[in-house]
């Protein structure tokens, strides 16, 4: 399987951003589908820099709850739960 790259997280955070700005959902899954879209752009800032450093012999330490919460997203995006 190949790891998701900052282009797809891109491509990602537009269609949720599409989604939140649709008439057809409530507010709260427009908020919903806004703060995907950041932690998709969030995601591809880090892969970004993740792959700038790539030849660095030291990394800084990774983590924090932004990997984990747009990789829920990406299981759910995996699963049909999020359409353009």
């Amino acid at each position: 399987m190949t790891m998701i790259n900052a282009k797809q997280c891109r491509k990602y955070a537009v269609e949720c951003k599409l989604l939140a700005s649709s008439p057809d959902i409530s507010p709260r899954q427009s908020l919903e589908q806004t703060i995907m879209a950041l932690n998709w752009v969030a995601l591809a800032d880090e892969i970004d820099r993740d792959n700038a450093r790539a030849g660095s012999a030291a990394f800084p330490p990774r983590g924090g709850p932004v990997v984990s919460s747009n990789l829920a997203c990406l299981t759910r995006h995996k699963a049909g739960e999020v359409t353009a």
